[in-house]
């Protein structure tokens, strides 16, 4: 599998942490330590690329790498 990964912000300065492209299949990931963070992913992110964002913390980011 080839993955290239991206950064994704707007001119209205909305952005995905991290964006991962693998064989055409599109990730998106917010990356925030605090696990009490909420998750706060654009809207327009979703509905142009049809998938969610998921939430990485210190409780989660093993599963991630």
């Amino acid at each position: 599998m080839n993955a290239r990964g991206y950064f994704w912000r707007t001119v209205q300065q909305q952005e995905v942490d991290y964006i991962e492209d693998a064989d055409g299949i599109i990730k998106g990931y917010e990356i925030k330590w605090n696990p009490k963070l909420k998750l706060k992913a654009p809207k327009s992110f979703k509905e142009a690329y049809n998938t969610d964002v998921a939430l990485i913390n210190k409780d989660n980011f093993r599963e991630f790498l």
